[in-house]
């Protein structure tokens, strides 16, 4: 109901925008509502996410705001979309171009990674401890795709250096230890300890990971 102020009922699933902006005009008011929902997010945490702070807070009326997203949940998930575009554009950055060897591109690759989860490191706590259930296939298939291509290119050939026989389980694990050390370094670090030795240790996992024995071989 508008006007209530209490935090909307759970959605659907996988609630979707009522429309996409087109215009110049209207990407604009979306991204301003998006903006506004981080920083509402931040302030207050999911639970009390209502649709009328956002719309307070992007100094728009609550009828624009639902004229592209029904309830909260759409407006979290296009944050959540919009928040990993950014953090793959990043990565994709590090991939393009020449070609060095493993270690190298791991390593830039997870410095991509932990840079794009400190864009907005309070917003990327809240998305991934209060609004982890609305992570999309999407979001997942694409990461892996993108992770997929990289070992891929390490894993076949004359040079292959990838000693892990199945890439989609290497894809698999690669992708959940370097996400859970990338947000732990992020968002809970030990006290104390420097970022880059972090950075570094993660590097050092996946790589004896990746090219576990072959230096016995």
């Amino acid at each position: 109901m508008v006007g209530n102020s209490r935090p909307d009922r759970p959605a659907s699933p996988r609630p979707a925008p009522r429309k996409r902006p087109r215009q110049a005009r209207s990407r604009a008011l979306v991204d301003a509502i998006l903006d506004a929902t981080a920083r509402v997010l931040v302030r207050d945490g999911y639970a009390a996410l209502t649709t009328n702070a956002v719309a307070t807070m992007a100094g728009v009326s609550i009828g624009s705001l639902y004229q592209y997203f029904p309830n909260r949940d759409a407006l979290v998930l296009a944050l959540r979309e919009r928040h990993s575009r950014q953090m793959h554009a990043l990565i994709v950055a590090q991939m393009a171009g020449e070609e060095p060897g493993l270690a190298i591109m791991i390593a830039r690759t997870i410095r991509a990674a932990m840079q794009a989860h400190r864009l907005e490191p309070a917003l990327h706590k809240v998305l991934a401890t209060e609004a982890a259930h609305l992570e999309t296939h999407h979001e997942k298939d694409e990461t892996e795709g993108l992770l997929h291509a990289l070992l891929e290119r390490y894993a076949l050939g004359a040079h292959a250096v990838v000693t892990v026989p199945d890439l989609r389980v290497a894809t698999f694990v690669v992708g959940r230890m370097a996400h859970a050390l990338i947000h732990a370094a992020v968002i809970d670090p030990p006290p104390g300890v420097d970022p880059d030795l972090l950075e570094g240790e993660t590097v050092r996992a996946v790589m004896a990971y990746l090219t576990a024995g072959r230096d016995a071989a």
